[in-house]
């Protein structure tokens, strides 16, 4: 279970999986790049926690990934937490694993949400 709401920029590409001969676990790895890619410009070290789809920190979870795949097509992708409430995760656990959840607020000052979003698409479309 996952939360999407206020204080969040999403990368939600669709993209033709099939057409670009990218398979679905290769597409993930690039949504957690581009996101990893995006949070070290921003002085944030991240990384992925193998077996939990999704991009971590030492402190907990930033942003959470949700793929669907249908006929070659992929759709949703991420949720990267900006500067969210923690209320929101309150009632649920992401992943089970018990290691909370962060936003960008809690290591450095956001860039404005549109600015971040340019630029996380800019480290996707470089990756695809």
């Amino acid at each position: 279970m996952t939360f999407h709401g206020p204080g969040q920029i999403m990368l939600y590409p669709i993209i033709n999986l099939r057409s670009r001969e990218i398979g679905v676990k290769q597409y993930v790895y690039l949504l957690e790049e581009s996101c990893i890619q995006l949070l070290k410009e921003l002085g944030i070290e991240a990384k992925r926690n193998c077996g939990f789809p999704g991009v971590w920190t030492e402190q907990g979870k930033i942003a959470a990934l949700g793929v669907r795949v249908t006929r070659g097509v992929a759709f949703h992708g991420m949720a990267l937490n900006v500067n969210i409430d923690p209320k929101w995760f309150a009632a649920i656990n992401p992943c089970g694993l018990q290691l909370g959840v962060v936003s960008i607020s809690d290591f450095t000052t956001p860039l404005p949400p549109l600015e971040l979003a340019e630029r996380w698409q800019f480290y996707f479309q470089s990756l695809v």
